[in-house]
């Protein structure tokens, strides 16, 4: 039987291993890439976004801020199983809370989500008993009916006949306020 390799114990005669800066695995420490931060540094960290915030971003914003938040967690989740092996005995509460608002961001990404769901379950049920809605996909989406000029009695309290309409249906302001915004003008 082969006997075993032996370990090389003189440093200058250790393998000089190069790794790509870009590294995928990097992705797994922290900026300075220590395997564990100092209490300071961890404790060096934001608050969780509130769910009011992310209600105003987009859907494109929300999906990078949960794999932020997924990438902040596995730095946390490597930097804890770095903690139980070297035992340095300081660190652990600080990554806890700074998890702990990770989690709450996230939490707060899932109920800004599950808002948004709820009411684009509630406008297409809307847009069922809307005539002018057609969500089939065979045309146009909105398709407005015509107004009939007749059915209209009034518009913003005023008779119809107070407001003159042009041939291509855009209302025009009556002549009266025509005539005063002239006189206005000449002063």
């Amino acid at each position: 039987m082969p006997a075993l390799p032996q370990p090389v114990r003189d440093p200058s005669r250790h393998t000089q291993i190069v790794t790509s800066p870009d590294h995928g695995l990097w992705g797994f420490f922290n900026q300075e890439k220590t395997a564990i931060p100092t209490p300071e540094e961890d404790y060096k960290h934001g608050r969780a976004w509130s769910v009011e915030e992310l209600r105003h971003k987009s859907w494109e914003d929300l999906h990078k801020l949960w794999w932020a938040c997924v990438r902040e967690r596995n730095i946390l989740a490597t930097q804890q199983i770095e903690r139980e092996r070297l035992k340095p005995g300081y660190g652990e509460s600080e990554a806890y809370m700074r998890d702990r608002l990770v989690r709450d961001t996230q939490r707060g990404i899932k109920h800004a989500l599950t808002e948004r769901y709820y009411a684009w379950q509630e406008a297409l049920k809307v847009a069922d008993s809307d005539p002018e809605i057609d969500l089939s996909g065979g045309g146009p989406a909105y398709n407005p009916q015509t107004l009939d000029t007749d059915e209209v009695a009034t518009r913003d309290g005023h008779p119809q006949s107070d407001i003159s309409k042009t041939t291509s249906g855009n209302i025009q302001q009556p002549e009266t306020s025509k005539q005063s915004a002239v006189h206005r003008q000449e002063l």
